[in-house]
């Protein structure tokens, strides 16, 4: 096997989910496919490293800046639900049981990946609940330790907030990351949140 073709299989294999096998098999596919698969997807995968931005509100990533759910006007202003990273916000989203807003804190706290309170966008949280139009910070982090660590430390910052604290209730599994709940799971929870 030729170096390139050894390189492009490592670095496909980095890709979670997925190991050197699957990285062959997706490798060969785009070969024998790259007038319909392959040169459209380097095409889109260029179109959207150029139009790609974070959003300055909520930290989430559009192609738009402030983002499509910060500047839609139908979400409900007085939710804003905390996630760790952009796949929890759009594992949600695709429940459609949420029509609030939402705050992407960028990880969660943890002493074996070195992520600390500075790491976490936690200050334009504080910010944003100063607003007098959200009611209700729903917490929804991963139930590993480091998200329930990462929980208590949330609640105490926001011990002053004047509204409702909640977080997800029953159905979300020990140790599993959101974006691989089922949809039915992760809207149970959602239903069933509790206060902190």
């Amino acid at each position: 096997m030729h170096p390139l073709f050894s390189t492009v299989i490592d670095k496909i294999a980095r890709l979670p989910g997925l190991g050197p096998r699957s990285a062959r098999r997706i490798l060969m596919h785009f070969i024998k496919n790259q007038h319909n698969l392959l040169y459209p997807f380097i095409q889109e995968l260029e179109r959207l490293s150029k139009s790609i931005k974070l959003c300055p509100i909520c930290h989430n990533m559009d192609i738009t800046s402030p983002c499509e759910i910060c500047t839609n006007r139908q979400r409900f202003k007085h939710q804003l639900c905390i996630v760790s990273d952009i796949n929890d916000l759009w594992a949600i989203e695709k429940t459609g049981i949420y029509s609030g807003k939402y705050h992407v804190l960028g990880g969660i706290l943890s002493a074996v990946q070195g992520t600390g309170p500075d790491q976490l966008h936690t200050k334009s949280l504080l910010e944003r609940v100063k607003d007098s139009t959200v009611q209700e910070v729903i917490i929804a982090l991963p139930p590993t330790l480091d998200g329930q660590v990462t929980v208590g430390y949330l609640s105490d910052l926001l011990k002053n907030f004047d509204g409702m604290v909640t977080t997800l209730a029953h159905g979300v599994p020990l140790g599993t990351e959101l974006e691989y709940i089922d949809d039915g799971t992760l809207s149970l929870a959602f239903r069933q949140r509790k206060t902190t």
